[in-house]
């Protein structure tokens, strides 16, 4: 019999990305994300999390100059200036994700003290319409809907409640911060200029109606998850110079990604995204209307969430070439009847196989010597195929895994 921890659920739900089919459960991770160390922050040692303090409705963590950075904001004034100072403190920064899904408010003011701001601050905040700055803020301005940061030329955020169904980012941005489109559900199209090097983190994630975006060849980094989500994208094209692609950044997104046949780094193979260097691949394209797929042979690495949410997939082959399935990487498949793994596979990640429903059959070779936390959780019918004296077995028995020999 399987066992099932309420608290591991929530754990994966809110402190792992995966996938998952709406954007606050995605997003759930980025909130705690908050009251983590940052930008240039703490008095903490490395290492360690600040102390975390609290003044009326805000929260701040202390910097090393003494300053403080505002963590996270709990009222729920329709307008909210961020103070200059606070409990004796004044207020240098504003931190990772700090407003974030606050839907209470319209309108937020930030004054000259605050000179950085950490990735998205107002995420999610589907009624703010207007972020002030000073016309002479020494870092910090507001152009076209967008705040950018001057120092690092990063567009932090969007305004999502107000931002026209076409976006055009300001010229002399360079990156395109984490998360700062992130659930932009009317958005439709973007330019992106020529110049902008980066696209950040879930940059674009669940930008539901975005069908139109070009990357010019200035872009060279995607990061994780950058258009996540992005249903209404049909194809989305890749110059040679991006050179870097985090995990899965075009996950649950069906769009055909355009490639030159001669790009230095990546290749497309039977609908998988494969980077030459290290045999990865990326992410698999053909998730909404394949029922079975054979990993293409030479593959030595299946990514972190390559395979997420490919809710039709039916069945899937490893070749013997591939020595790794990574954290994620068939999570939610949840039409995955069965899988063998071969003998040249030795590790598989944290919750590689998470809520994979249908999943009734798995064998697992004995070079398998290491299976993350949770790689089978929410497979409620599985029963694993391992021999008897395998590091499966012992896998399978600490955690209350059905199993069988073979």
């Amino acid at each position: 019999m399987i066992f099932f921890d309420r608290n591991a659920r929530n754990r994966y739900d809110n402190g792992i990305k995966d996938g998952v089919n709406h954007v606050k459960k995605i997003l759930a991770l980025i909130l705690c994300f908050a009251f983590l160390p940052g930008l240039s922050r703490g008095a903490a040692s490395a290492g360690e999390e600040p102390e975390v303090f609290a003044f009326e409705e805000w929260q701040y963590i202390l910097r090393e100059d003494g300053t403080a950075e505002i963590t996270r904001y709990s009222g729920t004034e329709a307008g909210v200036a961020v103070p200059e100072e606070l409990d004796g403190k004044r207020i240098t920064g504003i931190g990772d994700n700090a407003f974030s899904f606050c839907n209470t408010f319209t309108r937020v003011i930030i004054p000259d003290s605050v000179t950085d701001v950490g990735n998205n601050p107002f995420l999610l905040c589907q009624n703010l319409t207007e972020i002030l700055v000073s016309p002479g803020h020494p870092t910090l301005e507001m152009a076209g809907g967008a705040l950018i940061s001057r120092p690092d030329q990063r567009l932090v955020c969007c305004l999502c409640a107000s931002a026209a169904a076409s976006c055009t980012i300001p010229e002399g941005v360079r990156t395109i911060g984490d998360y700062a489109f992130s659930g932009c559900r009317f958005l439709t199209s973007v330019v992106i200029p020529d110049g902008v090097a980066e696209i950040g983190k879930g940059a674009f994630l669940d930008c539901l109606s975005l069908a139109d975006i070009t990357i010019p060849d200035s872009v060279t980094s995607i990061g994780d998850d950058a258009f996540n989500g992005c249903q209404a994208l049909t194809s989305i094209t890749l110059s040679d110079r991006v050179t870097n692609l985090g995990d899965n950044p075009f996950g649950r997104c069906s769009a055909e990604i355009i490639l030159s046949a001669g790009h230095p780094c990546l290749e497309m193979t039977d609908g998988a995204l494969i980077s030459r260097a290290d045999r990865r691949l990326i992410c698999y394209t053909g998730g909404s209307t394949e029922g079975t797929y054979r990993v293409p042979e030479g593959v030595q690495v299946i990514g972190n969430e390559a395979f997420i949410s490919c809710g039709s997939l039916t069945g899937i082959t490893i070749p013997d070439s591939v020595t790794s399935i990574g954290n994620s990487a068939f999570a939610q498949c949840r039409s995955l009847a069965d899988i063998t793994i071969p003998d040249s596979v030795t590790s598989i990640g944290e919750y590689a196989f998470y809520d994979s429903r249908s999943l009734k059959n798995v064998e697992i070779p004995d070079t398998v010597s290491s299976i993350g936390e949770f790689a089978f959780f929410g497979c409620e019918a599985l029963t694993v195929t391992v021999s008897r004296d395998s590091y499966a077995k012992k896998y399978c028995d600490t955690n209350r895994i059905r199993y069988r020999f073979p």
